[in-house]
């Protein structure tokens, strides 16, 4: 889905403001410090994103349309408004056996939305593909 939310990872846990040189740019978290969940943008924005188009009858997708693509607890992420979404117990422990990878702080995306103390944070998966990523939550670890 092109309106994906899942896309960013939250540690809840405070990055310690003594390590941050006011440039830097790349963190390593503990592995203790992983996320336990992913954040969701659509709480907090002013309008919720306008909903996927079905491409056969051109009309919104609902949870039957993406039943045969995703797991069921996937398509309550997927239409889910809360902020924080827990990522399950099973996601975390396959995320473990990689992770935790640096996370970075996107500073000019920062800039470029004109932010004034929310900081936003990425993680690089490696390579061209960010299969990685998604297809642990996808098929359920």
């Amino acid at each position: 889905s092109t309106t994906s939310t899942r896309a960013v990872l939250l540690s809840k846990v405070p990055l310690q403001p003594q390590s941050m040189a006011a440039d830097q740019v790349k963190y390593f978290l503990d592995e203790k410090d992983m996320p336990t969940s992913w954040y969701n943008i659509q709480a907090d924005l002013p309008t919720p994103l306008p909903p996927v188009i079905h491409p056969g009858r051109m009309d919104p997708i609902g949870p039957d349309d993406l039943a045969p693509l995703f797991a069921p607890e996937l398509i309550k992420q997927e239409v889910s408004l809360e902020r924080y979404i827990e990522i399950p117990k099973e996601v975390q422990d396959v995320y473990r056996q990689w992770r935790p990878s640096p996370l970075y702080r996107a500073r000019n995306l920062e800039k470029a939305l004109g932010l004034d103390g929310p900081k936003i944070y990425y993680k690089y998966e490696g390579g061209a593909s960010f299969q990685g990523s998604f297809a642990t939550p996808k098929h359920g670890g």
